[in-house]
């Protein structure tokens, strides 16, 4: 009786296919990402993923090669992944090594979508988020009108 390929059966079976024609993480990190076996992987990738499909993603990765940003959040997936694994070893270097390229990784991503810029500083005053908890606060003390006055004040002393 012939063995039905757990890969190709599986529910995510598109994203996992996708994985394995762009080469972009080993088989091991695919396998514990979508609970299979290395072996069930690399049956899968040999025998069941069409060499046309691996074709198509290559040339798909050559034409567009998605954005710098979708491929930071990959390798910052498995950056996580191997933060995981570590903490269940107890492997304290290689924790410390996978939280340094997070962090890298974060700082990297902030700069890409604007969050953060070398050199420069946010204004939280004139930031929307400070603007709507202020607004927050001050319609939350609108009841207790000395406090509502006193947080007013303090608030206009503390951004001038």
């Amino acid at each position: 009786m012939a063995m039905t390929c757990k890969a190709c059966t599986h529910p995510r079976r598109l994203e996992l296919d996708s994985l394995l024609a762009t080469n972009f993480a080993s088989n091991r990190r695919i396998a514990s990402r979508y609970s299979l076996t290395e072996a069930a992987i690399r049956r899968h990738k040999s025998l069941h993923l069409s060499a046309r499909l691996a074709k198509a993603a290559k040339a798909r990765e050559i034409v567009d090669a998605g954005t710098v940003l979708d491929r930071l959040k990959l390798a910052h997936e498995e950056a996580w992944e191997i933060l995981a694994e570590a903490r269940q070893a107890g492997d304290i270097e290689i924790r410390l090594k996978a939280l340094a390229r997070i962090e890298r990784q974060l700082e990297l991503e902030g700069r890409l979508i604007g969050e953060l810029r070398d050199g420069q500083t946010i204004n939280l005053v004139l930031s929307p988020d400070w603007q709507r908890t202020r607004l927050a606060i001050l319609e939350a003390l609108a009841p207790y009108d000395d406090a509502r006055r006193a947080v007013q004040k303090a608030l206009r002393q503390a951004s001038s």
